[in-house]
This record gives structure tokens, sequence and C-alpha cells, in this order.
């Protein structure tokens, strides 16, 4: 295999792994994303290896239009990531705030006095 076979394969695996990383994303799984960023790390070490070595400006203008696609689709998940992080983040701070308000909560007499603890069990009486 020669050397642009081997960074076009490369660069195919890296678009397809771009790919199924949306897929993810979009459906909320993000189970696989350890797995997927492992895989995105392999093939740019590979694609990066090609790039420093020398001739290497003729190996990248071939494949100019695939790696701009690429970066393209890396930027929209990048985007997706953020956006996943930033709703765990919402989502989290929604649930404190829940615990915290829940924890304030408590039970009052009909002047509006709080009750305590001993006097809350008695909170039921009928009214006519």
């Amino acid at each position: 295999m020669d050397q642009s076979e081997a960074f076009e394969q490369a660069i195919y695996r890296l678009v397809e792994t771009l790919k199924h990383e949306r897929i993810q994303l979009l459906a909320g799984d993000m189970s696989n994303l350890a797995a997927i960023a492992n895989k995105k790390k392999d093939d740019l070490g590979i694609i990066e290896s090609h790039l420093v070595r020398p001739g290497s400006e003729k190996i990248f203008n071939a494949f100019r239009p695939r790696i701009a696609a690429m970066q393209k689709l890396a930027a929209e998940n990048e985007a997706l990531l953020a956006s996943a992080r930033d709703g765990v983040k919402s989502a989290q701070d929604r649930l404190e705030k829940i615990n915290k308000d829940e924890q304030n909560v408590g039970a009052y007499n009909e002047y509006g006095e709080k009750l305590r603890m001993h006097e809350a069990s008695i909170t039921r009486r009928k009214i006519a």
C-alpha cells in the first residue's frame, strides 16, 4: 500500500467514524463516545504522520476536498457535543435546584407559621 492509499483509508475511516458519532449524538446515545474518541485519535495520528513526511503537500492537495468535508463534519459534531454537554449541565443544575427547593418545602398552619416537626404530624383536619 503506498502513502496516498494509507492516507486515503485513514481519511475514509475518520469520516465514517464522524458520521457514526453524529448519529449517536443525535440519538442521545453517549455510551460509545469514549470508543469513538479513541478511533478518531488513532486515525488522526495516521493522517498527521502522513502530513509531516516530505512531499506531503502533494498528498494534501490531492485530498483537499475530502479533508475540508472531514473538517466540516468534525465542526458539526463539536457543536453537537457542546450542546449535549450544555444539556447535561442544565439538567444537573435543575436537579440540584429541585433538591434544594425540596428541602425548603414545609408545612404551615392557618396563620402562615411554619410547623415544627412534632406539629407537622397533625396537619389534616376536616373542614366543614
